[in-house]
């Protein structure tokens, strides 16, 4: 029973540290607040890596980061949530990262690979206990 609420205390703190993450760099996307990447420049970042239609694929993730992060706050939806993410993750290694190798201080895929293996843990146990939605 003890390891059981354990489990579900890890998977909490996975989903709310993630689902923060996520969030807080969607919304930062749309609004600047952090000095981070905007959505303009996000696209301009597309578009140099030749990727087609750079508008609406920078428009879904940032739907998907938003949409994805209130999930797994609250835990509901964490499965789909959690393709979703794996999709996106995906879709930034293979081509935006994967040229730059490991280290994400050149442009890598290591932070990518770590959110990809937080996404896969997601998957595989659902939201846990501590959530809104307590279906298995």
């Amino acid at each position: 029973m003890e390891t059981d609420k354990k489990k579900d205390l890890g998977i909490l703190v996975v989903r709310l540290v993630l689902g923060a993450i996520l969030l807080v760099g969607g919304l930062n996307m749309v609004m600047s607040f952090f000095n981070g990447p905007t959505l303009s420049s996000f696209t301009k970042s597309l578009e140099g890596s030749g990727i087609i239609y750079p508008e609406i694929v920078a428009l879904i993730c940032l739907a998907s980061f938003i949409i994805v992060g209130i999930s797994l706050i609250l835990g509901i939806f964490v499965r789909f949530s959690a393709v979703l993410g794996i999709l996106v993750v995906i879709f930034f290694i293979v081509f935006l990262q994967w040229k730059n190798g490991l280290s994400v201080y050149v442009g890598g895929m290591e932070y990518s690979l770590l959110i990809l293996s937080n996404f896969i843990l997601l998957f595989l146990t659902g939201a846990g206990e501590y959530s809104l939605y307590r279906g298995k």
